[in-house]
């Protein structure tokens, strides 16, 4: 099994397995394409497939990896 079989088979499952509607697999190494390959759909309502040239919006939810710290005066204090 090729490479690009593999990953194929791996969108397909992620597909089947209603992890997301669609993707698109796109690896250039040295400005020349490796690979490419997509499963799934743009629009599940109109059934439209995806193809090379689909438009994606990416979101991605930021939070902050530490939570905010309250200053206080007993913090501002150095040790005894």
């Amino acid at each position: 099994m090729t490479l690009h079989e593999q990953v194929t088979d791996i969108l397909a499952s992620a597909v089947e397995a209603q992890e997301c509607a669609g993707i698109s697999v796109l690896v250039r190494r040295c400005g020349e394409e490796m690979l490419y390959t997509q499963a799934g759909m743009s629009d599940i309502a109109s059934g439209r497939l995806i193809h090379r040239d689909s438009i994606f919006r990416l979101y991605i939810p930021v939070s902050p990896i530490f939570p905010p710290v309250k200053a206080t005066p007993s913090r501002l204090r150095p040790p005894p």
